[in-house]
């Protein structure tokens, strides 16, 4: 058990909670296996669990936004995670080493509607399309995924995480979604071989980066397509002005980014198109961008 004395100005241990609980910023520091996290607190911190014994279940209420970095790393015996759908931020390794990762299945796995990690080798030409509905990449969540080909961003995502892509050297193309406002420290950096880099984030809504966002790439090679009417904004923007190709595209309209279709293809003007190159296109009454 956790009790914070009465009179503690600095920390609390609220509603018998047996926890600490940092009182003016309501991120809980550090707990026990008997801890019950409640609805007030809306973030936990680094290491608050940390080789937590005994500790098998843990529920986090919808009031927390954010898990810090090993929150919950080395809890061996942790099997079951309840994350709320509030959660849009969780940092490196919060869940490492914990029953509960191991026995995810190799490949992408999500903690509530985050991007925690690509568990396992990554196969050579890997594609990847984030599912719909995901808040966040999360911290390092494809570090060193050198087989990684591609990804697709959706607009559900608002932040990508420090390091998210880094060194992903076989990285060729990648789709920003239009409700990202924050990308991490170094999140592509490295990706050498990255040659497209669609940001479907509007002029309007177009934050400054970290200039180690996109370091060690190849900014002539590279193409930043931007939207309608946003190529001056970009340009002036820190961070997105070191590309030296922007280029303006009409993004509007897509239903579905997809790699290839089994089904019929036709152009914007509805002619068959048997050998399609990447581009916008119409199949099964849809206007898809192919890839």
């Amino acid at each position: 058990s956790i009790v914070i004395a009465a009179g503690n100005t600095k920390y609390d241990s609220r509603e018998n909670c047996n926890a600490i609980i940092e009182t003016e910023t309501n991120t809980l520091v550090a707990g026990c296996k008997n801890t019950k996290i409640p609805n007030s607190v809306t973030s936990i911190g680094d290491y608050a669990f940390s080789e937590c014994v005994g500790l098998t279940s843990i529920e986090i209420p919808s009031s927390v936004t954010s898990i810090g970095s090993y929150a919950f790393g080395y809890c061996a015996d942790l099997t079951s995670v309840e994350i709320p759908n509030s959660v849009t931020s969780i940092e490196e390794s919060a869940f490492s080493y914990t029953a509960w990762y191991n026995n995810q299945p190799d490949g992408v796995v999500y903690a509530g509607r985050v991007l925690y990690k690509y568990k396992g080798t990554m196969p050579e030409n890997t594609s990847i399309v984030v599912e719909e509905g995901t808040l966040g990449v999360g911290n390092y969540a494809f570090y060193g995924c050198a087989g990684l080909t591609s990804i697709v961003i959706p607009n559900s995502v608002t932040s990508i995480g420090v390091q998210a892509f880094w060194y992903c050297t076989g990285l060729t193309s990648v789709v920003i979604g239009n409700s990202v406002t924050s990308i991490g420290d170094s999140a592509f950096c490295g990706c050498i071989g990255l040659i497209s880099l669609e940001s479907l984030i509007s002029a309007e809504k177009l934050f400054s980066l970290n200039n180690s966002v996109f370091v060690v790439i190849d900014k002539n090679a590279c193409i930043l397509y931007v939207p309608v009417g946003a190529k001056d904004t970009y340009a002036a923007t820190e961070g997105w002005s070191e590309f030296n190709n922007i280029v303006e595209k009409d993004f509007t309209g897509i239903d579905e980014v997809i790699d290839e279709s089994k089904d019929a293809i036709y152009d914007l003007q509805g002619k068959e198109v048997e050998s399609p190159s990447k581009g916008l296109y119409i199949i099964d009454g849809k206007k898809v961008f192919i890839k």
